[in-house]
């Protein structure tokens, strides 16, 4: 945040760009990792499996917030895993 008003001023500047390009790939790159590491751990059987995917389509078909589908996968999750 503290450099924004630098990146603004230099948009124009090739090597500025390269580094911008460069650094959304590899923030990109990391977030794709830190899902692949929570879904695995998180997925461990069908009723979550089922969860996560009715959930990425949701995602993906509706505007919705992500602080909602969050609450709704938690409440069904302890629903069905209720001892």
């Amino acid at each position: 945040m503290l450099p924004g008003r630098w990146f603004i001023r230099h948009r124009d500047n090739a090597q500025v760009k390269a580094f911008v390009t460069g650094a959304t790939a590899a923030a990109g790159g990391a977030l794709s990792g830190a899902v692949v590491v929570l879904t695995r751990q998180a997925v461990t059987d069908l009723p979550t499996a089922a969860i996560a995917l009715v959930t990425l389509g949701l995602l993906l078909r509706f505007k919705i917030g992500e602080p909602w589908i969050v609450a709704a996968a938690a409440a069904l999750g302890l629903l069905l895993h209720w001892p």
